[in-house]
């Protein structure tokens, strides 16, 4: 896993999809993508949904593509990307696609608090070719990793 981060003088493209705020309706999509995802994962998605964690969801019409959620790190400059999960039963294409426009749409809600000044994600090095062409550039190169 790395830090990737980018600061708030990049510009970050629209996504090029349906990226919504998440709402009740898409609880059984989201809870399924983020089990297939991050099964293992600290947050479970009853508890991101609990905790007002803040998610966007992608669509193809009424179809739950993915999801992304994003915190502001309190009392700093720092806006993080969470967790992105992608439904994997999707083509590999489409999966990068969808991946890259959630990227996008999240780090452009963070951008809106003007207390932002960088974005941060933690990401599999498989993940960083798409995070580079979104601007984000390896801040810290983690040696270990571990959660509570």
């Amino acid at each position: 896993f790395d830090i990737l981060r980018v600061g708030r003088d990049h510009s970050i493209a629209e996504p090029e999809q349906t990226i919504v705020s998440f709402e009740p309706r898409h609880t059984e999509a989201f809870t399924r993508i983020h089990q297939q995802v991050h099964p293992e994962a600290h947050r479970t998605a009853e508890r991101i949904v609990a905790d007002g964690i803040p998610l966007l969801i992608a669509l193809d019409g009424d179809t739950v593509l993915g999801y992304a959620s994003s915190t502001i790190v309190p009392g700093s400059a720092i806006g993080t990307i969470e967790h992105v999960g992608v439904d994997q039963d999707l083509p590999q294409d489409r999966r990068t696609e969808v991946y890259r426009n959630l990227l996008a749409a999240s780090t452009r809600r963070l951008f809106t608090d003007p207390a932002v000044s960088y974005v941060e994600i933690v990401a599999r090095a498989e993940r960083t070719h798409v995070l580079n062409e979104l601007g984000f550039h390896l801040f810290h190169a983690m040696r270990a990793y571990r959660t509570t």
